[in-house]
């Protein structure tokens, strides 16, 4: 073709203008190929079907694996392999993105499955006035982070990649940090730490082409039950926290 496929940015290598073309003709293809492989075989005859979701680990370990008794008969065809991704960037290897905020490159189609909120979370006798733990300096304009700045007013002492690890440096620490409701409720010995909170948007993704394809249909469906059923134990059990008597 006579020019770099890939291009260095800010942001890490990413495709070139010139194969930006090729990449979405080829993607386009794809998804209309599995639509209506999907979409052929009657209900009770359906060939399986491997689906990529790509989400943060929170999401994984709090909402989507929790969530996989939610499964109907239905959908025992489709088999899922999960991927970690923390930044929407796209949706890459992924027939399902599962992201805080919604695309906006591409040809995708988007719909806002939840509202996160997150607060600070720590032993009962944990201070704001004290030390925290946090994540990486690449999350710092983040709100989740943003949250923990304004509350503490200074940088973390220990930092993490991710939520799940974040989480667990603080049950093994004793320090405070920011989580988000729906998976600090799991978490054995921590409570809310004052009343500051962000919410953040949770949206799902996946290309144009795969519009109509009957696993995706009910992998969305069911993602969004997945969430549902998170925010009612949520609920449930900071309804729980509210009513325990106070020493």
């Amino acid at each position: 073709m006579g020019a770099a496929p890939f291009v260095r940015t800010a942001d890490g290598w990413a495709p070139s203008t010139a194969v930006a073309g090729l990449i979405e003709l080829a993607m386009t293809f794809e998804g209309n190929l599995k639509r209506e492989i999907n979409a052929m075989a009657p209900a009770d005859e359906r060939a399986p079907v491997d689906l990529r979701i790509g989400c943060t680990p929170t999401v994984l370990m709090s909402v989507l694996i929790p969530g996989l008794c939610l499964r109907g008969t239905d959908m025992e065809h489709i088999h899922y392999e999960f991927g970690e991704r923390v930044f929407g960037e796209g949706l890459g290897d992924c027939d399902v993105l599962v992201s805080h905020g919604a695309l906006r490159t591409g040809r995708v189609l988007t719909r806002r499955v939840s509202d996160v909120q997150f607060a600070i979370f720590g032993p009962p006798d944990a201070q704001t006035s004290g030390n925290w733990v946090g994540l990486t300096e690449r999350h710092d304009a983040l709100g989740v982070m943003q949250l923990g700045f304004e509350t503490f007013e200074k940088p973390p002492v220990l930092r993490a990649d991710n939520l799940i690890a974040l989480s667990r440096i603080m049950v093994e620490t004793g320090l405070p940090g920011p989580l988000p409701r729906m998976f600090a409720c799991r978490l054995e010995g921590m409570s809310p730490i004052g009343t500051a909170q962000v919410h953040s948007e949770v949206w799902m993704s996946y290309h144009e082409s795969r519009r109509g394809d009957p696993a995706i249909d009910a992998t969305l469906a069911w993602i969004e039950s997945c969430f549902a059923e998170a925010a009612r134990i949520s609920a449930v059990v900071s309804e729980l926290h509210d009513l325990r008597p106070t020493k």
